[in-house]
């Protein structure tokens, strides 16, 4: 290998490390934001039909201002763990399997939400 190309090789690789290091220092919270938003939109959308084929009622407008809530405990959270957010879905799917959602049901899934929403962020109320 000439001198030259030698040279060439470590400014450029250089220039590339210098420029890694730059993007992560200065905008790593939002490509990790980003990274967030999208990894729990990828599993709360597997939601998506089993929430469209219950009937219109205000126990299902009432499901997805729940999970609404959800999302925005996950993202506030500093971890997302896929596993529990996979437990939580694969559950939601369960409960409303045959399509109808009642009030036991709505009250059964919004405990179960609000204690997944509390080992999201390692806080319980009135704590």
């Amino acid at each position: 290998m000439k001198a030259g190309c030698f040279i060439k090789g470590l400014v450029i690789v250089t220039i590339l490390v210098a420029a890694t290091l730059y993007v992560i220092s200065n905008y790593w919270s939002e490509i990790e934001n980003y990274g967030k938003k999208r990894i729990v939109e990828y599993y709360l959308s597997k939601l998506d039909d089993s929430i469209d084929s219950l009937k219109s009622s205000t126990e299902k407008t009432e499901l997805i201002n729940t999970l609404h809530s959800y999302k925005q405990a996950v993202l506030l959270s500093k971890k997302i763990e896929t596993n529990k957010l996979v437990e939580v879905v694969d559950s939601l799917n369960i409960i409303v399997q045959d399509h109808q959602l009642s009030t036991e049901k709505l009250i059964e899934i919004k405990e179960y939400l609000q204690e997944a929403i509390e080992n999201e962020t390692g806080t319980k109320d009135g704590n």
